[in-house]
């Protein structure tokens, strides 16, 4: 049996899922997901994936339904974990957990890391596996991504707004903007000049490109952003929706999250140009296994706090 604390939001969730489901296709266990993990990290967020292909009938949300034993040995396990890397945090001033340490809960029967770099998970004999992380790197699924990357489409029926923007975005040069514009726990923006260099280059690139500009906060960016072509902002229902929009795309220009990632990820155009932040983060901390490897990387900063208008603002690009 596999058990999987599921945590944040979708992208987030799609890659728990892709790493757990890789799992489950190596060593041919059953999935349960721990939901309790969406109300108790950092903020509240909703259970996406059934709304995509997920093989239902090999995935269970009652954690419930795991026997006694094994429910507790994964509770009592993830919160051990969750001490040591807390204590990692503190001494080493570091909340990487060293490779020695994951070897050994990995003999445990526990896939746990918060690392943003890829560790490569021996095989194992251990009956029960726990999963416990973000691992955000396609590495830990590349195996089986023929399988995963179309149970990661979207399952729901389009609305009425998806079947409007559906044919503008597949029938015309499409390029999905995605824009982070919602803060939380100190997430930072990436600079509007980022933006600006990654137009011009498509726009160079590509013949005629529609730029689609997808984000938390639509209105923010409509009130605060000045961008150097003509947009079209996407409003969909929810991140679902949202989520098929963008990978219907034919080229992207992502920022630091997850769900860009998984948009571009999931985009079928074999000529699709993927921009990328040269860095995810303002500490600029190491996640080379995060990037695609035909990626164009930019150099951009970051707005830490608020949206600033005389940092975002460059009249220079207004065409």
């Amino acid at each position: 049996m596999i058990v999987v604390q599921m945590m944040g939001n979708l992208g987030n969730q799609l890659f728990i899922y892709a790493m757990a489901r890789a799992l489950q296709l190596e060593y041919g266990d059953d999935i349960v997901f721990d939901l309790n993990g969406l109300k108790r990290f950092y903020y509240s967020s909703e259970y996406r994936l059934d709304r995509l292909n997920l093989p239902k009938e090999k995935i269970s949300v009652d954690l419930d339904s795991v026997p006694t034993d094994i429910k507790k040995r994964y509770i009592r396990t993830s919160k051990l974990y969750h001490i040591e890397q807390k204590f990692h945090r503190i001494m080493r001033k570091d909340s990487l957990v060293p490779d020695e340490v994951t070897m050994r809960w990995l003999k445990r029967g526990c896939y746990y890391t918060f690392s943003r770099s890829y560790f490569d998970f021996p095989k194992i004999t251990a009956k029960d596996k726990f999963v416990y992380g973000y691992f955000q790197n396609a590495k830990y699924f590349e195996k089986y991504a023929d399988i995963i990357r179309p149970e990661c489409m979207v399952s729901d029926e389009p609305d009425d707004y998806d079947r409007r923007m559906l044919p503008l975005i597949q029938d015309s040069n499409s390029v999905a903007v995605s824009m982070r514009a919602i803060n939380e726990l100190g997430v930072s923006f990436i600079d509007y000049d980022y933006y600006c260099r990654a137009m011009e280059m498509l726009d160079e690139r590509i013949d005629n490109p529609t730029f689609f500009v997808f984000s938390d906060n639509v209105e923010a960016v409509k009130e605060n952003v000045k961008f150097p072509y003509p947009v079209e902002y996407v409003t969909p229902r929810d991140s679902c929706h949202g989520l098929r929009l963008m990978y219907n795309c034919k080229h992207f220009i992502i920022a630091n999250s997850t769900f860009s990632w998984w948009g571009a990820y999931l985009g079928n155009n074999p000529e699709k140009t993927v921009i990328m932040p040269d860095k995810i983060d303002k500490e600029g901390a190491g996640r080379e296994g995060y990037y695609f490897q035909e990626a164009i990387r930019i150099p951009c900063s970051f707005i830490r706090y608020k949206w600033d208008l005389d940092q975002i603002i460059h009249q220079k690009y207004a065409k």
